[in-house]
């Protein structure tokens, strides 16, 4: 609890400090993540692909440094092979979360930037399927069994295509575990992000 009061007094002061921005715009984004799980209690977890969508707002505060605060429904999640009493056995699991960056953008050049920020994640909800052979059974991941709010860090760059259009790879790094308890397990979201971003204004 500590942690989410610190990053939403960080928060604040960097939109109240952006209010005296020169310029304001607004655009669309969205793309592909390769997620997965990092810490010390996962074991051959392997990278899956999902689905990121939504928007984002830039307070131009001169001509080198940009804020822009997101909203995105992004996917993530892992793939992990295991055997089981001699079966092998593969579960697939996908969470949603409602994810809230807030980056500072860095113009290097004209047509280049390079971004970092913090984020924070709201639990939305999720599936977990598990095949064994031929069989195949979908769980949903409850509220119950999943952290509310994840913690995390984005970092990444982004080149322009047009004026209105650039593409961008970027890095997104959980701070805490995911499960409800935090020494139930440890197991934090890692992704690589490929977005496209279409500025409206």
């Amino acid at each position: 609890m500590k942690k989410i009061m610190i990053l939403v007094v960080v928060f604040s002061f960097v939109l109240i400090g952006s209010l005296s921005a020169q310029e304001l715009g607004f655009g669309a984004k969205g793309g592909l993540n390769l997620g997965t799980y990092v810490g010390k209690d996962v074991e051959d977890a392997n990278f899956r692909t999902g689905l990121s969508i939504g928007g984002f707002v830039t307070l131009q505060l001169n001509e080198m440094f940009t804020i822009r605060p997101e909203i995105l429904i992004t996917q993530n999640g892992a793939t992990n092979k295991y055997e089981l009493y001699g079966y092998k056995v593969t579960s697939k699991q996908r969470l949603n979360w409602l994810d809230i960056p807030v980056l500072a953008v860095v113009n290097v050049l004209p047509n280049i930037k390079v971004f970092a920020g913090p984020y924070i994640d709201l639990f939305l909800n999720g599936k977990n399927v598990v095949k064994i052979l031929e069989e195949s059974e979908s769980k949903k991941v409850d509220r119950d069994e999943m952290t509310a709010v994840a913690l995390g860090v984005v970092l990444g760059g982004s080149f322009g295509i047009t004026d209105n259009i650039d593409v961008e790879l970027r890095l997104t790094n959980g701070l805490n575990s995911l499960a409800k308890e935090a020494e139930d397990a440890d197991y934090k979201p890692f992704m690589f992000q490929f977005l496209c971003n279409y500025h409206l204004k």
